[in-house]
């Protein structure tokens, strides 16, 4: 990472200092982001069940409705994390936090059968949740304790199931009393109590010293470690001052911000082909997953809503132990083990369709598939500096939309009308196909471990 960034004098006031109750609002306001994504993923694997006995819709549809956010998120996740190397996380965060709750709750006002209204929305959605979910694991990343940077990235990302599972929730208990429309009302909210929150914070003490900006830097370093003593804080702002002097990141233009991301071809090529993995297979498992069931064990759509709350809550528990062990163990071995588990269970799975032994096989695949998020994205922000971390985090997230694009529309393709889940056996197995070739170049030195590693401007 040296070669990459100069110090970040920000960090050694992140060395020691313990979670707060401001860093845990922090957290709750990303996560609050964040959940629009799985929420909205929990609603649509609610609700395509519904749309395909009553609105008649096609296999084709069905893929469209997954692939258009895919085709939004490829533009939110790149363009806007861009931006927030450029003028800050903060005003990007707050854009893209409204853009994704308006969006998805005008989907309850579209007219009876009016797929193609909900295209153009998903399309909407898609930008506006590609980028917040890019930028907010940098803000993570760069208010967190230096030495709990993957535990609290880990944590933020082991709640974010509860989207899902609050989504399947309400199809539950909305659904019959309100029916499809209310739950998309209800996807305000988070954006809502997310954006209270956001608009509370200062900007990040590491971006806004990477810009030179330390007055500002250290006023943020304050609040964060709820310094109220003036003479305090001006400290602070002269250390900085004199840090920044000895040794000032160097001011990018946007060609060489983007530059900076492919500076180390190996680090660029492992945040690209890991992102289209965990994208790749995620999004042909999790919001299709109670169409599965319902197809699989002809249920209702209901019940298939409700036992996917359950299933859900394996990727969260997931999600807590990967955000452990890539402190204790690292990044890298975490993300290779855990690969491995997808490799097995999605091969057995396909071997398994319209059996009682389809759950079984499915949830240990699901557990890692739905948590890898987490220690992905951690690695890819430890690898560059502030100018350009929400770039790398926003390339990540944009390769893992592409494969969002192509799952879905492979899985469209693939599944037919009526739906034969059969017919899907290929997907699974490309999917099962990745994963190890994941593992593999995770375990080898193809990119440095980052864990204990200090981050830099």
């Amino acid at each position: 990472m040296s070669e990459l960034g100069v110090t970040d004098a920000v960090g050694k006031y992140l060395q020691t200092y313990k979670i707060n109750r401001i860093f845990i609002a922090i957290i709750i306001t990303v996560i609050l982001a964040d959940m629009l994504e799985f929420y909205d993923f929990g609603l649509l694997s609610v609700v395509i069940p519904i749309w395909i006995n009553v609105w008649k819709i096609t296999g084709f549809d069905v893929g469209l409705l997954v692939s258009l956010v895919g085709v939004g998120g490829v533009i939110g996740a790149f363009g806007f994390p861009v931006l927030a190397d450029r003028i800050g996380r903060r005003p990007i965060f707050v854009i893209t936090v409204l853009l994704a709750g308006i969006s998805t709750a005008l989907i309850s006002a579209v007219p009876e059968y009016g797929i193609a209204y909900v295209f153009i929305l998903r399309f909407l959605q898609g930008i506006g949740i590609g980028a917040t979910y890019s930028i907010d694991y940098t803000i993570i990343q760069e208010f967190a304790p230096e030495r709990r940077r993957g535990v609290a990235a880990g944590i933020t990302s082991a709640l974010l199931p509860l989207g899902t599972s609050l989504a399947s929730l309400s199809g539950y208990l909305v659904i019959p009393v309100f029916g499809w429309r209310g739950l998309f009302v209800l996807g305000i909210i988070p954006a809502i109590l997310s954006l209270l929150g956001r608009l509370l914070m200062p900007e990040s003490p590491r971006w806004l010293y990477s810009k030179g900006k330390i007055k500002e830097s250290a006023r943020a370093l304050a609040w964060l470690l709820r310094i109220r003593d003036s003479t305090e804080v001006n400290k602070i702002e002269e250390d900085l001052t004199t840090e920044y002097k000895r040794n000032p990141p160097k001011y990018l233009s946007l060609i060489e911000q983007l530059s900076l991301l492919v500076a180390n071809k190996r680090s660029f090529l492992y945040i690209i082909s890991s992102g289209f993995v965990i994208g790749y297979v995620w999004y042909f498992v999790t919001p299709y997953m109670p169409t599965y069931l319902v197809y699989n064990y002809k249920i209702s759509a209901v019940a298939a809503a409700g036992l996917f709350t359950v299933i859900a809550l394996s990727g969260m528990i997931g999600r807590f132990v990967m955000s452990a062990l890539v402190d204790i163990i690292g990044r890298k071995l975490t993300i290779a083990i855990f690969s491995l588990l997808p490799f097995i269970f999605l091969i057995v799975t396909s071997a398994y369709f319209y059996t009682w032994y389809f759950l079984p096989f499915i949830l240990p695949a699901y557990f890692v598939l739905d948590s890898i998020w987490s220690a992905v994205f951690v690695y890819a922000n430890d690898l560059y500096p502030a100018r350009s971390r929400a770039s790398a985090s926003g390339i990540t997230y944009t390769s893992a939309r592409v494969a969002s694009i192509v799952s879905p529309a492979i899985l469209g393709f693939l599944i037919g009308t009526p739906p034969n889940l059969y017919n899907l056996i290929p997907l699974f197995i490309s999917g099962s196909i990745l994963y190890l070739i994941l593992a593999i170049m995770t375990f080898l030195p193809f990119t440095p471990e980052t864990k204990g590693k200090r981050l830099t401007a």
